[in-house]
């Protein structure tokens, strides 16, 4: 997956239009349409796959400050058991916003976050630009003398 500042230079690239070929800028703009709208929805599903598996690893946090994890499920998620006092309940989201592992996650999510509103702002530049392309040639029209 691309990054933010890929996208970026992705975009400053694609959004260049060459004043003498804006019926080639025209023709394009379903490519780019295409192409952006793809970077979009990917980045929507990864940050739904990544929602969910944020509020898995709450869940066990959760379970595992409270000393309610079995044996194997230690074992599976490769932590040792809880060795604190168990958390009180109005201590327990301040643990939980705490936790390295969570606080990672949340790191990523909101980067993807980022990235999905960049990717519909270059979506909405998208769709204006080919009503501004329109308006370039009716422009160049109507000094041509047509």
């Amino acid at each position: 997956m691309a990054t933010i500042e890929e996208i970026q230079e992705m975009w400053s690239h694609d959004s260049r239009i060459d004043e003498n070929h804006l019926d080639n800028a025209s023709i394009e703009l379903a490519k780019l349409h295409s192409k952006y709208i793809n970077l979009l929805i990917n980045t929507k599903l990864k940050i739904t796959k990544l929602n969910y598996d944020y509020n898995i690893v709450r869940k066990n946090k959760f379970r595992w400050m409270r000393g309610e994890l079995t044996r194997d499920e230690l074992k599976e998620l490769d932590w040792q058991q809880w060795s604190f006092n168990k958390p009180l309940k109005a201590e327990m989201e301040e643990m939980l916003t705490g936790d390295e592992d969570l606080a990672a996650m949340k790191i990523k999510i909101e980067y993807l976050e980022a990235m999905k509103y960049l990717l519909e702002s270059i979506l909405d530049a998208i769709k204006s630009l080919g009503w501004n392309i329109k308006n370039a040639i009716a422009f160049k029209q109507f000094i041509a003398g047509n």
